[in-house]
């Protein structure tokens, strides 16, 4: 049975094999879907590239960023790190997916075996240093890689079950989020969605400032200009909502979507308005919507931290949760070492608590 290895990079003429085998895959999701993948590889400054694995007529697919080690700002001799790079998964949820043709699962063991083994060769070849991947809680990749060392649960996201009826989805909201929503009707709130270029800068600006006030790291503040160019590009699965009260903009929500799954991906709300409870109305609209155009799960997310209150809100609208887990891989353990003791020197020792959950610890952002 033959047995092939690539590498696909999105912004190529390759790109297109990339488009026909995830196209192909059983299951899948928006966030292995080139454009997407490239539009944060654009925004991150690198390129987005994909292994592509296959015997027989099984595959397996991996999108993935290549990031260069010699940018790292705490580096003595950046020089020396030129040809050394570590890889991450692009955006949301993700790493590698299989789409097997084997129903036997000891040949799916082997073939999983084979596929990490042929990446870790790989990335000894072409000096990797290391591999971090968010993995997806829907797909539950998280089963495959349980057969190799470094899979943790990090936390959990709020599902919502679109198959119940309008009736069971009301039901399954707690009484506080019913009575809520019964007060935005009430209040004359609306929400629409949002597809033109004047609602985009709508909701961008509602963005920002929320962001601002929430004293958001840079990363989060994407620019104008670069989501509206994702919008125009990637409209047929992505979609703006914003909610008014009368004339004003109270709330907005981003979302991605394809088969059959909806994730959030942005939300703001403007500041003061919080007992006008937009929020509770745009997430419910958004699951009506999700409902009518026959998706079956809505993904909510989870929070920043255990039990906080973004999960706690979310967990107003459902009690399913799924579990999130990482997928972590040191491929060169002396050139790991050698980063990790530089980064040491370079940063306060207060963050330490924090080291053994952030990988790769030389990347944690933390200085003096």
């Amino acid at each position: 049975m033959s047995t092939s290895f690539e590498v696909l990079t999105a912004n190529t003429e390759l790109g297109e094999a990339w488009d026909e085998v995830v196209a192909g895959m059983n299951e899948c999701d928006v966030y292995f879907h080139r454009t997407l993948c490239q539009a944060f590889a654009e925004y991150e400054g690198c390129v987005a590239r994909m292994f592509l694995f296959r015997r027989g007529e099984s595959v397996i697919v991996y999108p993935f960023f290549l990031r260069r080690i010699a940018s790292l700002p705490f580096l003595d001799s950046p020089e020396y790190w030129n040809d050394y790079s570590d890889i991450i998964s692009p955006y949301g949820y993700g790493g590698p997916l299989m789409n097997v043709m084997e129903n036997n699962e000891q040949e799916k063991g082997r073939l999983w075996s084979e596929f990490l083994d042929t990446v870790h060769a790989y990335c000894i070849d072409q000096k990797i240093v290391s591999e971090f991947a968010r993995l997806h809680p829907f797909l539950q990749n998280h089963h495959d890689l349980k057969l190799s060392n470094g899979l943790e649960r990090r936390s959990c996201v709020v599902t919502v079950d679109l198959s119940a009826s309008d009736e069971e989805l009301w039901q399954g909201f707690t009484k506080a989020n019913r009575k809520k929503i019964k007060r935005t009707w009430a209040n004359g709130l609306r929400v629409e969605e949002a597809n033109t270029p004047a609602d985009v800068h709508l909701f961008v600006q509602l963005y920002h400032h929320n962001m601002q006030r929430l004293h958001a790291r840079d990363w989060y503040m994407f620019p104008e200009a670069w989501l509206r160019e994702l919008h125009a590009r990637f409209s047929e699965h992505f979609t703006l909502f914003i909610a008014y009260e009368g004339d004003r903009v109270v709330a907005g929500a981003a979302v991605f979507h394809m088969n059959g799954l909806v994730n959030n991906f942005l939300s703001a709300t403007a500041e003061d308005c919080g007992h006008l409870a937009p929020n509770n109305r745009l997430f419910y609209e958004i699951i009506l919507w999700a409902k009518r155009r026959g998706y079956r799960w809505y993904n909510m997310g989870g929070g920043y931290r255990i039990n906080d209150g973004v999960m706690r809100f979310k967990l107003n609208f459902s009690q399913h949760t799924k579990d999130f887990y990482t997928y972590q891989k040191v491929h060169l353990a002396e050139a790991y070492e050698a980063l990790v003791q530089e980064w040491r020197q370079a940063v306060s020792s207060a963050i330490e608590v924090e080291e053994s959950k952030y990988f790769p610890l030389y990347r944690m952002s933390h200085q003096k």
